[in-house]
């Protein structure tokens, strides 16, 4: 009888399915006392949708607490939402939870290829859960061509058992930061939630790098506060005085770090799983006769204004003008712009590079950089490579003839 209710629940899957090969269907509860949990996360916010209460609107929240948890069962043609928070409810509305609660429908964004549209009819044309232009609430939309971000999200497995509501708090120096509650299984380990040691940026997590984190504390089987210290790292350049042309360097902003790939200096902002997979590129600062250049240690390449990456300087045409220009900022950041005119890096995810180089010079996260010792570096090669460039050596020969063309001395110099 079990492998019979099985198949019946795979059928009616794909019964309020429909044709969806892009998107992958939740797993569908059939015992609500063992549930499976999932999140549902906005693709423009990145943040989870999260019950409030019977009588609430649902909202978003950065860190998916027990609140953003839900499973899905069968309801007709469609499903039910159930929060984990209080299972004795099912979502009739954006705004209201009853004992019987709504058909909803979870089915792919037709302007979205791979993101779900939530909504209380059997296609995406209409009542579909929108974050209503980057905000904290969840509404209504209908999704179109050009409009469709805010109706996009993301249902997700999330493995936990019996879940509690585990409350990381962040210290700097005794001073409370920030806080963020996660939904953990009762006695897990320790996992301190992105949102405390970074950002989510363009659908990456992205790790404030300068800081080491520290936590103290258990989780047991009730909700509970964990204590998160976060230590400044040896090595952080605070000042321009601190750079050595004997150290390697991880390069970052809040938004990415550097790395050379695919013969450029890239940030791991831009949209590219294989590039936010690579460790922290390794880049050398190297200062020649009053100017900063930027050296990939992991290609042993010169970066140009163009963010290129070349060995040959000759054929590159490089210049001063390739020098970086790193200006103090509140530290340990540096507004960063090539010695060139209109040459300010500003992260932005939408670019190829993850950033775009333009004129743009007002400082913010996105061209606010810091800078962390990475390992030793002998620069002697590559500052060779600078002499020679800058200040080529030409050999001469010096010929002495007789009278008669006989030569009787030969000098190079």
């Amino acid at each position: 009888m079990k492998k019979i209710k099985l198949l019946l629940a795979s059928v009616l899957s794909i019964a309020w399915t429909g044709a969806m090969a892009a998107v992958t269907q939740p797993t569908l509860t059939t015992d609500p006392s063992n549930p499976a949990f999932y999140t549902i996360k906005s693709l423009r916010t990145g943040k989870y949708a999260t019950y409030t209460g019977a009588s609430s609107q649902l909202s978003q929240e950065v860190s998916p607490a027990k609140a953003s948890l839900w499973f899905f069962m069968e309801n007709g043609s469609g499903v039910s939402i159930i929060p984990a928070k209080d299972p004795s409810v099912k979502l009739a509305g954006h705004s209201s939870a009853t004992a019987t609660g709504a058909v909803w429908y979870l089915v792919e964004n037709p302007y979205r290829e791979g993101y779900f549209c939530v909504t209380l009819s059997n296609n995406a044309s209409s009542n579909c859960w929108d974050d209503q232009g980057n905000q904290t609430k969840i509404g209504y939309w209908q999704p179109s061509a050009s409009d469709n971000q805010g109706t996009s999200w993301i249902i997700e497995p999330y493995d936990v058992e019996n879940p509690i509501d585990v409350t990381y708090e962040l210290y700097d120096g005794g001073t409370k930061v920030s806080s963020a509650t996660v939904a953990q299984s009762s006695n897990s380990e320790v996992a301190i939630p992105n949102g405390l040691t970074g950002i989510t940026y363009n659908g990456f997590f992205h790790e404030k790098f300068y800081y080491d984190y520290t936590p103290s504390g258990t989780i047991g089987d009730t909700d509970c506060t964990i204590t998160v210290t976060r230590t400044e790292k040896a090595g952080v350049v605070k000042a321009l005085a601190d750079l050595s042309n004997n150290k390697a360097y991880n390069i970052g902003c809040d938004r990415g770090a550097m790395i050379a790939y695919n013969g450029k200096m890239v940030n791991t902002a831009l949209n590219d799983a294989a590039a936010n997979a690579q460790p922290y590129g390794k880049f050398a600062l190297l200062k020649y006769e009053d100017n900063y250049y930027i050296f990939s240690v992991d290609e042993n390449k010169f970066v140009k204004n163009d963010a290129s990456v070349a060995l040959d300087l000759t054929a590159a045409g490089f210049s001063t003008e390739d020098a970086m220009v790193m200006t103090p900022q509140t530290a340990p950041y540096f507004l960063w712009h090539f010695n060139a005119t209109g040459k300010y890096l500003n992260t932005n995810g939408n670019e190829p590079l993850g950033y775009v180089i333009n004129t743009y010079s007002t400082p913010d996260p996105g061209n606010l950089y810091y800078m962390v010792e990475a390992g030793d570096f002998d620069p002697t090669n590559a500052l060779a490579e600078l002499d020679a460039y800058f200040h080529p050596a030409y050999f001469v020969t010096y010929v002495v003839k007789d009278e008669a063309g006989n030569i009787i001395f030969t000098s190079e110099k």
